[in-house]
């Protein structure tokens, strides 16, 4: 139950071009293949065509369940960086105060810190399809981060998909601060994000099945290959079976501690321009699962300013 005439494929070729060339970015499969078997029915009626395999006369049976358009994805491919821009840091502020007239006081601060990272895939230039597909992306080599994220989203124009990624550190620093004096500890924590752009190949194979009112030579039930879309845009593949490529833009955005920055004031002048600033370097403890845990119970007890 396959039919391939002259006319209908000559047919579907013109249908095809035709909205190409108007709508290029945000051509609709599922538009064109619905264009197409109306046109193709001739003077017939399309009762409803199929492409997953979702009609009871289809999913039932062991041999057309079979006969569906798969969807398929090769790796992402990025490109080099469009831009790179510093967003809004994140602070992390601890106060130790000396009320003592002659005594210099020492306190050791533990600070958890928690980086979080999120990585978007916009899609911009597609061949819309509604089935939602799931990419396994890894980073750009620019991001430098380690992480494996499956991003999934539908392969419309505008679709997009934002995973995160978090990591807790602890940072711990030695105070000493003078009599009737505050110190103030600012850590920053730097957001860079970076425009990268990507590609992916989309791979459909497979057939649209098609049920007529009535019946053409002897049948209700027609099979078309996927195929029938291949031009302008569409490559034919070996084995048959037709691609796209698919093309976005991702964005990432990573996050570390840049600074430390300790304020010296009179005690508890806090809103008084500060006697003086220093910087120092940031040493940074990445926090175990268990120690988490044990954070976690402690931050009941323990206060901990965050702005």
């Amino acid at each position: 139950m396959l039919c391939q005439s002259g006319a209908l494929w000559s047919l579907t070729v013109l249908l095809f071009q035709a909205v190409v060339a108007t709508e290029q970015d945000q051509f609709n499969i599922e538009a064109v293949i619905d264009d197409f078997v109306k046109s193709a029915a001739g003077k017939n009626t399309v009762l409803w065509w199929d492409m997953n395999a979702e009609q009871a006369v289809l999913k039932d049976d062991p041999h057309f369940r079979k006969r569906k358009v798969t969807v398929s994805t090769g790796p992402v491919v990025y490109g080099d960086e469009t831009n790179v821009s510093v967003r809004a840091p994140d602070l992390y502020v601890h106060w130790v105060h000396n009320d003592l007239y002659n005594e210099s006081y020492t306190s050791v601060v533990k600070k958890i810190i928690t980086h979080t990272h999120s990585y978007t895939w916009n899609l911009e230039q597609t061949y819309g399809l509604e089935e939602t597909v799931k990419i396994t992306a890894g980073l750009p080599k620019s991001i430098k981060f380690e992480s494996t994220t499956k991003a999934s989203f539908s392969l419309r124009h505008g679709s997009s998909d934002t995973q995160t990624d978090s990591t807790r550190v602890e940072v711990q620093e030695t105070v000493t601060v003078k009599p009737r004096t505050s110190r103030k500890l600012v850590w920053t924590i730097e957001k860079v994000a970076k425009d990268i752009p990507w590609a992916v190949n989309v791979t459909l194979r497979g057939w649209v099945a098609v049920w007529y009112y009535y019946k053409q030579d002897g049948h209700h039930l027609w099979f078309y290959p996927i195929d029938f879309l291949a031009g302008d845009g569409l490559r034919h593949i070996p084995g048959g079976g037709i691609q796209f490529t698919a093309k976005g833009m991702f964005t990432g955005v990573t996050s570390q501690t840049s600074s430390l920055r300790v304020e010296d004031y009179n005690l508890q002048e806090y809103s008084a321009k500060p006697l003086r600033v220093t910087y120092r370097p940031v040493k940074e403890r990445p926090i175990t699962v268990a120690e988490t845990q044990q954070n976690h119970v402690d931050a009941n007890t323990t206060p901990d300013v965050h702005e």
